[in-house]
């Protein structure tokens, strides 16, 4: 199971295979976010300041995640 949470100062992301992993992601610290978009389903992409690529697969409502993440980097800086 995979979660995207979008706080009021981070992204976080959940995956539960056999034990839970969490990546925590401050607004600040994103250079560029990209979706790519199959039929209703997106891949988000999200760049951070040490060039690490962090993807959500299958991520539905795609287009207005992208939108909140992209508003939330812009009011940080």
């Amino acid at each position: 199971m995979n979660i995207l949470v979008i706080w009021k100062d981070a992204i976080r992301f959940e995956s539960w295979i056999l034990v839970k992993n969490k990546k925590e992601i401050p607004y600040d610290k994103i250079n560029s976010v990209n979706v790519h978009s199959v039929f209703w389903l997106g891949t988000l992409e999200i760049m951070t300041g040490n060039d690490e690529v962090t993807r959500y697969k299958f991520l539905h409502k795609y287009e207005e995640v992208e939108k909140i993440i992209k508003e939330r980097i812009h009011k940080d800086k």
